[in-house]
């Protein structure tokens, strides 16, 4: 769901339905990194200070590194909304079978958790190797590119010889 959203394949539906493109009021939600983009965030929003004391962390590629302040746009939109749905999502599932059949046990709570975790891994592996084009973008089967086609591409641009 979060890849679907990040790739703006909303945005496709709504304009296939509607026969008009994406109104531009909804900018922020054509996917996560317009969150960060698309709305004039305050400047005090990028420097939120959470750590009283400094840590210091030395990064291979550049040296030393302080955290002492939170970009929230950024926490938003890479650790808020995932972590959100990703805990949200079988909360919501677990109340909704409570609420369909009443006495529910921890048992139960377990065997359903298990369920949907192995029917999701199931349906995030085939949409893994099924759907996937060049640069890894989410494309329906019929779109994506045989190594063939790939091949030929290289031909045209001339890069084969890099290889």
């Amino acid at each position: 769901m979060l890849e679907l959203y990040d790739a703006g394949v909303h945005t496709q539906i709504y304009s296939a339905i509607f026969h008009r493109g994406w109104p531009a009021s909804l900018n922020f939600l054509r996917s996560t990194t317009d969150l960060n983009g698309a709305i004039d965030w305050p400047n005090w929003t990028r420097h939120i200070p959470f750590l009283p004391f400094k840590l210091t962390l030395l990064a291979s590629s550049t040296g030393v590194s302080t955290f002492q302040t939170l970009d929230f746009p950024v926490f938003l939109y890479s650790i808020a909304i995932p972590c959100g749905a990703m805990i949200g999502l079988p909360i919501v599932m677990l109340l909704l079978l409570k609420h369909r059949y009443g006495q529910f046990t921890r048992r139960d709570a377990m065997i359903a958790l298990f369920t949907g975790f192995m029917v999701v891994w199931t349906e995030m592996t085939f949409i893994g190797v099924s759907f996937r084009g060049q640069g890894m973008a989410l494309l329906p089967p019929w779109e994506v590119k045989g190594p063939v086609e790939f091949i030929n591409l290289l031909h045209v641009v001339n890069l084969l010889h890099l290889f």
